[in-house]
């Protein structure tokens, strides 16, 4: 068979092509959270109505709302906690991560190979510092999920239906430091 002078343009046409769907498709956000970086802030007291949830090296902590959430509890092992935190309108939960080395600062492949969409941010210190990564996306199906990850090794994970991610985005959004990392 011979291939015409035209097919290495054409191959490397369609190549462009490939590449700039798959780019636009990672960089679509599809609704909260958005691309700016996450502010981690110094925390409050808690929301009347809340459970704090605390740990880490950082002193990273999340607000659990008690109307919304069943606490299944923390799982403790030598080095981490991980709590599992339930809807209780639903079978969908939030895996909250603390200990060192305990959470990857990566989503799993199997979520990013999945993803019609992908987006990530840098979370950020008030003071401008860079102390984490968050990393969101959508299946096909419309079911949300992701991955909150603050150095070192502590975070917050879930995949849900894109009806129950904004009630676990809630959760992760609350995220703020009892103390500074410095």
């Amino acid at each position: 068979m011979k291939l015409s002078s035209e097919a290495p343009k054409l191959l490397f046409l369609a190549i462009c092509f490939c590449l700039s769907i798959v780019t636009i498709g990672f960089s679509q956000s599809f609704g909260q959270p958005d691309s700016s970086p996450f502010l981690l802030p110094t925390c409050r007291p808690p929301a009347p109505g809340t459970r704090r949830i605390e740990g880490g090296f950082q002193g990273l902590t999340f607000d659990i709302p008690k109307k919304d959430f069943e606490i299944l509890g923390g799982k403790l092992d030598t080095d981490y906690v991980r709590w599992s935190i339930k809807l209780k309108s639903s079978k969908s939960f939030i895996s909250l991560w603390f200990g060192p080395y305990a959470f990857s600062p990566e989503p799993d492949d199997d979520l990013l190979h999945d993803s019609v969409s992908i987006t990530q941010r840098n979370i950020e210190t008030p003071d401008g510092e860079r102390a984490g990564k968050d990393s969101f996306g959508q299946f096909r199906n419309g079911d949300k999920w992701r991955h909150f990850y603050v150095a070192i090794g502590n975070g917050a994970e879930y995949r849900a239906s894109a009806a129950d991610a904004p009630l676990l985005d809630k959760v992760v959004n609350s995220a703020c430091q009892i103390r500074s990392h410095h």
